[in-house]
């Protein structure tokens, strides 16, 4: 029994893909209405439970706690351990015994989800996956393998952004805009240091205008949440932030390293590539809407 509320966001999704200062203030927003939290409570008998509490319904909502084993040959002559418990236990703070080395048997996002997390966890991981990698189910782009592929890992997340902001400025080119808005604020990640935002921002030609940069983050989710889009940016996703998580990211990068990187990529195919796959969606805010 948990004494947090939160269930599988808060034990199986890692804190680097949903940060537990928003989902706690999203818990917060529905205690507010008025629901009532009880924990460590046992229901061993619904029946008996609904006629005392005089509730006219029971919405069982457990989640999905329990992984789905797979059969590894000679599996009881190692320490075989699966998903869910890792990633549960990381969340509670009990560092699990994993070793040096550990192979994790799975494609999919909590796969690779354990995979990160045993990484930032100082063990070198190994995913080990039956089938091709096309046919593996977790997210990636083009863009994402070729980075990984062949830049050294401490560029991993600065490179991804430099990608992102040339793409948005070709579209933005494209629409007539003037200049490029970010969501960055200081500090927050070790991707928007002063020097990281500056090589990132190297890259692109239009101005770029940043005006989250002085907030933290409960401020940042304030306004999001006020603008209507606090649900979309909080779901998990495979972006440049959770695929690219190196050990020791790069804080200071050197604008000519970075660049000497990006020489091992065919960049304007790559860019060209991801314009003609783009996927417009449409989003309207009305301020009348959202006060209050």
């Amino acid at each position: 029994m948990r004494s947090e509320a939160g269930g599988m966001m808060r034990y199986g999704i890692p804190k680097y893909r949903l940060p537990r200062e928003v989902l706690d203030a999203e818990i917060e927003r529905i205690v507010r209405t008025g629901v009532t939290i009880e924990y460590g409570r046992e229901v061993t008998d619904l029946a008996q439970e609904m006629k005392e509490g005089k509730y006219d319904a029971v919405f069982l909502g457990v989640g999905a706690h329990l992984a789905r084993r797979t059969y590894i040959p000679a599996g009881d002559a190692s320490r075989v351990l699966d998903a869910v418990s890792v990633l549960k236990d990381v969340a509670e703070d009990e560092k699990p015994m994993l070793g040096r080395r550990v192979a994790i048997y799975g494609g999919g996002n909590t796969a690779i989800d354990v995979a990160r997390t045993v990484r930032r966890m100082g063990a070198e991981p190994l995913v080990v996956y039956r089938r091709t990698r096309d046919r593996a189910p977790a997210h990636q782009t083009e863009i994402q393998e070729a980075i990984r592929d062949h830049c050294r890992e401490e560029y991993f997340t600065i490179i991804m952004r430099r990608f992102m902001m040339r793409i948005a400025e070709a579209i933005g080119r494209d629409h007539g805009a003037k200049c490029l808005v970010t969501g960055e604020n200081l500090g927050q990640v070790a991707s928007q240091t002063m020097d990281a935002m500056a090589v990132t921002g190297a890259v692109v030609h239009m101005p770029i205008f940043h005006p989250l940069i002085g907030m933290d983050k409960e401020e940042i989710v304030t306004v999001a949440r006020r603008i209507g889009t606090l649900d979309t940016s909080i779901l998990p996703y495979e972006d440049c932030c959770t695929v690219f998580t190196p050990k020791h990211p790069k804080t200071k990068p050197v604008l000519a390293q970075v660049e000497a990187e990006e020489q091992k990529l065919d960049v304007e195919g790559l860019i060209a590539r991801a314009i003609a796959n783009t996927e417009k969606t449409q989003i309207r805010y009305y301020e009348d809407e959202h006060r209050g």
